[in-house]
């Protein structure tokens, strides 16, 4: 599952990096900054999607599968605006 989860963030971030936010730069610097940027906010969304199911569904008791929606759209809004702004932010 780990090994799973990194090459899917590994994959993640090249079709970002190269279609998604146009970052054609591969110099070390660049991917010394990119990359641990990358997957620490995947691994803090990852933390968040946990604790709103938790929450919402072990606590409060609520409707997983809705919640799972919600948290999903979450987590893809956070991602997205985390890659445009700061990680693959035009220098």
């Amino acid at each position: 599952t780990i090994i799973a989860w990194i090459l899917a963030v590994l994959f993640a971030f090249i079709t970002n990096k190269l279609w998604v936010f146009d970052s054609k730069s591969f110099d070390v610097k660049t991917l010394g900054d990119e990359i641990p940027s990358f997957f620490g906010c995947r691994i803090l969304t990852g933390v968040l999607d946990v604790a709103v199911m938790y929450f919402a569904v072990d606590v409060c008791a609520w409707n997983a599968t809705l919640w799972k929606l919600i948290s999903n759209v979450l987590v893809i809004i956070i991602n997205y605006a985390a890659s445009k702004l700061v990680i693959f932010k035009k220098k």
